[in-house]
């Protein structure tokens, strides 16, 4: 629902935490940080993985083509939405829109260069879906990128002419350097030198090496030559196209670096930054013509976000340090800091604070552009849509870096080239209206788990911390290579295929008579495909052998699923569907229900199967999570329960997976790979007791300093231990669970409302909404609005009144008083989820439960209930009216036509009577449940 709003809570101490952390000697290091051309999918085939490097390659160049001058103003983002149009001109009806955002604000220049590229690129889209070539239209593209890209290429040109100047004057220009295999071997940095820059020299050898440095000589000479020319506008275009046609050949490497040393370093650093922006332009015509819907192009600059100012009164650093549970002493400076003195950091630091509140903090690119998709987009809509990717002009500072990895409960939203390390003060978060309550939970979300990465971050030796990235190379990240055929194939077959589709849908539409062909063309979906096989499909006589291939009549003896030519076959097929469908010869085991969960990427619910495979040692949902991708990851890998059985009884399970990945290029590891082993220490655990106080630690800072060594029962008054709880699970990823053996956590689900849901999917709705009043109040609002029954007046205090009103019946439920009468109804919700055989007596008089005269009409019953319950439009109140009117059996037959017609029997009760008599169809809020003592009190009925 939208109108939902984030604000950027605590943030005073965030930003005097990132003040501190930008003191730190060495980089920060972002969560599970991975190589540049990591991919999150590392299962993809060559042809995606082909298609979604073409894009990640547009978006950098597209973005280094939006930083148009240097200096991080200047520093610029891009995203990718492909949304589906079936009124479009293109053949699949696709439509690409770029979404531009910069440090610096965008002027009336900027605008009239994206309007004239949008067109450019357009018009090449259209080009190439009628195989035709149209080289003026490259030509304009490359001189509005020259003429827009003017102050960037003129700050290039002028150091390169420094300093070939330098180079030509200091004779280097005229001298051809000895062959050394060594400066050779460290000029190609890592190829080796069996290099060919010449077809006329042949590969670079002893033999050879005159000559390439003669060739070498010859380039810079023609470079140089360049600046005889008058005109600067045509000295920066000439030096921006040989550049780029020198930057990559060894041999210049080789005899610049024989030459000189930092005088070299800088002048193939000019080189390769003058080649950087014709690189970009063939990456842009490469995307334009090979990836579909760019005939349908448009480019949208992002406004820059209001500016946050700070209030005065920021924690000094004793108090910072305080909160991160430090001493502020000489030892902790040292180990946390670097090797300084408290009174240099302390002075260091209130500079910077004094700059947090006296100047405007910025808000970078990355996350102008998060929060301006997150205003106007459902997360389901980012995920279907947008490409994962986020091109940056540069590498992304910690602070953004970090935000961007945790925003996305399942995984980022979107992925970056990298993090330099650097921690920049006048860092902020912009506030943001108008959002759906999902996205601004994803927003809150990302916002406190960077902040506790910030704090383990600080708390972590400065002895290991890495050196910092440069920010920006344009020998590494700006590289454009010719690609290979696959890439250009690939997308030739997604445009062959939409347009088959197109025409296919053209033709159903056509022939409507024809049910299949109707099925096929409006939707590919699962339950489509089954009701054309209804129509169309006939029994096969053969097919083939699910173990072997090998072509056969025979099916399993057993069950008659799938083909299998031989009893040999039969004996070694080993498939998780297969296995728990059919009679097979062993017992099914926790091997068994983990790659079904794999399968299914559901977390096992197998109890043997979490202690057995490490799941029960984390408290967290998202770790959890994290494990399940590992073993998902390995059955990809063609891992199957027989080995994932042989790894666990060898006590092999932790050494085999780590070979396994290990055998794998980084890139196709994964982003679950990097968090195991991150976790292994956790996982190589023993000690199960630790794992159960692991799941309050995340939450203990929310208490009082008395209060954090408690255990969670000794926390008086209830209401304060129901709340630590609540907090508890909540932080972990879960939410009360009405099944779970333990009846403090079955009074939580009732309690706090969602015995007000009919489903999970809504339970989890609830769940966000607790979430984010937790981000926006202290712990003590929150426990002591809960013990007076005001927890809607904090939520609406707090700007979340919208997001609640989406929740049916919350408000009346949550301003119940003890002794108050409450609907029955909802203890009959509670009862249907939980694993109780009966009902408390209220329950038990008012829906029919004291009619049963056998177990198996008890279970009926409940089990009737809880379907009806769970139907979405059935009002429990409706039930509950129902109920004092005597007519229950009317009503769940009107929702549940099958229903048999003995329930008229059972369901009878001793209404009706008017629904205004106190006590009717409820009991006293104050019932035993409620009050701790559990359910065996109720249950003597």
């Amino acid at each position: 629902m939208a109108g939902s709003t984030f604000r950027w809570e605590n943030a005073e101490v965030f930003t005097s935490l990132a003040n501190l952390l930008s003191l730190r000697k060495g980089a920060c290091l972002g969560p599970m940080e991975r190589r540049d051309d990591d991919t999150e999918d590392n299962m993809n085939s060559a042809h995606a993985c082909a298609g979604d490097d073409l894009k990640r390659r547009f978006l950098d160049r597209f973005a280094k083509v939006m930083s148009r001058n240097k200096g991080g103003e200047c520093v610029a983002c891009v995203a990718l939405r492909e949304s589906r149009n079936i009124t479009l001109e293109e053949p699949d009806g696709v439509k690409i829109t770029l979404l531009v955002a910069r440090n610096e604000a965008f002027g009336n220049e900027d605008c009239n260069f994206c309007n004239k590229v949008e067109r450019l690129l357009a018009a090449l889209g259209a080009s190439d879906r009628i195989n035709t070539e149209n080289p003026t239209i490259k030509q304009a593209l490359w001189e509005a990128m020259l003429d827009y890209n003017e102050p960037r290429i003129e700050q290039y040109t002028t150091s390169f002419q420094k300093n070939v100047h330098a180079f030509a004057r200091s004779g280097y220009l005229d001298s051809i350097p000895p062959y050394c295999l060594a400066q050779a071997l460290d000029s190609c940095q890592g190829a080796g030198t069996a290099f060919c820059d010449s077809n006329e020299i042949g590969p670079y050898s002893k033999a050879t090496h005159n000559a390439y440095m003669q060739f070498a000589q010859a380039h810079l000479r023609e470079l140089l030559d360049i600046f005889s020319f008058g005109d600067r506008a045509v000295q920066r275009r000439l030096l921006a196209e040989r550049a780029y046609f020198i930057r990559h050949m060894y041999s210049v490497r080789i005899f610049i670096n024989a030459s000189c040393d930092d005088l070299g370093s800088r002048l193939l650093s000019d080189i390769d930054f003058l080649g950087r922006l014709r690189s970009c332009y063939y990456t842009l015509v490469e995307a334009a013509e090979t990836i579909p819907g760019f005939a349908n192009l448009s480019i949208m600059l992002v406004d820059k976000p209001a500016s946050h100012n700070l209030q005065p009164a920021l924690p000094s650093l004793e108090n910072l340090f305080k909160w991160l549970g430090l001493h502020l002493n000489l030892a902790t400076v040292q180990k946390f800091v670097g090797d300084t003195t408290i009174a240099t950091v302390q002075q260091d630091f209130m500079k910077l604070q004094h700059k947090a509140f006296s100047q405007t903090l910025a808000t970078h690119a990355e996350i102008q552009l998060v929060f301006y998709i997150a205003q106007r987009m459902h997360p389901e809509t980012v995920t279907k849509e947008f490409h994962p990717y986020i091109g940056c002009s540069k590498l992304c500072c910690f602070l953004c870096f970090t935000f961007l990895r945790f925003f996305g409960q399942y995984g980022p939203f979107f992925k970056v080239r990298g993090c330099h390390g650097k921690v920049y003060p006048l860092w902020s978060l912009p506030d943001a209206s108008g959002l759906h309550v999902d996205m601004c939970m994803e927003l809150y979300s990302a916002w406190q788990k960077t902040l506790g990465h910030m704090s383990r971050e600080m708390t972590r030796a400065v002895a290991t911390s890495p050196h910092h990235k440069v920010e920006s190379s344009a020998g590494i990240t700006d590289d454009y290579s010719v690609p290979s055929s696959h890439i250009h194939d690939y997308h030739t077959e997604l445009t062959i295929q939409s347009k088959f589709r197109a025409l296919r849908a053209k033709l159903a539409a056509k022939s409507s008579s024809d049910k299949a062909h109707k099925v096929v063309a409006n939707s590919d979906s699962k339950d489509d495909r089954a009701e054309l096989t209804r129509y169309t499909s006939f029994p096969l006589r053969s097919g083939k052998c699910a173990h072997c291939d090998k072509k056969t009549s025979r099916k399993c003896s057993k069950c008659t699923g799938p083909w299998l030519c031989s009893k040999m076959c039969e004996g070694i097929y080993d498939f998780y569907d297969h296995n728990f469908k059919c009679a097979i010869r062993r017992p099914l085991d926790s091997a068994d229900y983990l790659e079904r969960a794999c399968w299914e990427n559901e977390i096992p619910d197998d109890i043997d199967t979490l202690e057995e495979y490490g799941f029960i040692k984390f408290p967290s949902a998202f770790d959890r999570r994290n494990l399940l991708g590992v073993f998902i990851g390995l059955t990809h890998m063609g891992i199957g329960s027989r080995e994932l059985r042989k790894w666990q009884e060898d006590g092999m399970l932790l050494a085999n997976i780590i070979s396994t990945y290990e055998g794998k290029p980084e890139y196709r590891r994964g982003g679950c790979y990097e968090w195991f082993r991150e976790n292994i220490c956790i996982l190589n655990r023993t000690d199960a007791q630790t794992y159960t106080r692991d799941q309050f630690a995340i939450v203990r800072p929310y208490l009082d300093v008395g209060d954090q060594s408690k255990d969670p029962h000794e926390l008086v008054p209830n209401a304060k231990r129901k709340s630590f709880l609540l907090y508890a699970i909540l932080f972990n990823g879960w939410h009360p669970d009405p099944s779970h053996s333990e009846k403090s956590i079955q009074d939580l689900y009732y309690t706090f409302g969602f015995c007000l849901c009919c489903d999970t999917g809504s339970e989890q709705v609830l769940a966000r909404l607790y979430m984010m009043l937790i981000c926006r109040c202290s712990f003590q609002e929150f426990w002591l609005a809960y013990q007076n029954h005001s927890l809607v007046a904090l939520m609406d205090a707090k700007g979340l009144e919208k997001a609640r009103q989406s929740i049916q019946h919350l408000e009346g439920f949550l301003k119940i008083k003890s002794n108050d009468w409450c609907p029955t109804v909802w203890h009959l919700r509670l009862f249907t989820q939980s694993r109780a055989a009966l009902p408390g007596r209220y329950v038990a008089r008012d829906y029919g439960f004291f009619n049963c005269e056998t177990v198996e009409e008890q279970l009926a019953l409940k089990e009737t209930y809880k379907r009806l319950l769970e139907i979405p439009k059935v009002d429990p109140m409706e039930l509950h009216v129902a109920c004092i009117q005597g007519e229950l059996y009317g009503f769940a037959k009107m929702h549940l036509p099958d229903l048999q017609w003995r329930f008229g029997k059972i369901m009878k009760n001793s209404y009706p009577t008017h629904v205004d008599v106190e006590g009717a169809g409820k009991w006293r809020w104050a019932s035993p449940v409620h009050c701790q003592s559990g359910w065996s009190c109720e249950n003597n009925v």
